[in-house]
């Protein structure tokens, strides 16, 4: 008994942990920081952003990802020299 209530928690466990793969961590923030936009476009696109719109000229890009239950999370991201700007 203590064996199947214990796979119960960890599948429960298991399925819940998967329920957050595609916001943005504050790992997955440091990683877009340090790293050029090609490389966000790629890591972005690999979590299931969308890519709204995206301007090489002067370096905007946004993206967005929609969510079953109807709700949404938009990323803009924005290049200035040095700087990278991240708006959530």
């Amino acid at each position: 008994m203590k064996k199947l209530l214990f796979a119960a928690v960890l599948i429960c466990c298991s399925y819940l942990c998967f329920g957050q793969k595609n916001l943005i961590s504050y790992d997955d923030i440091q990683y877009l920081l340090h790293n050029n936009l090609n490389m966000a476009d790629t890591f972005l696109v690999a979590k299931g952003y969308l890519i709204v719109k995206k301007d090489n000229k002067t370096k905007n890009r946004q993206y967005s990802v929609t969510f079953r239950d109807g709700t949404y999370s938009n990323l803009d991201l924005r290049s200035d020299g040095r700087r990278l700007f991240i708006e959530i």
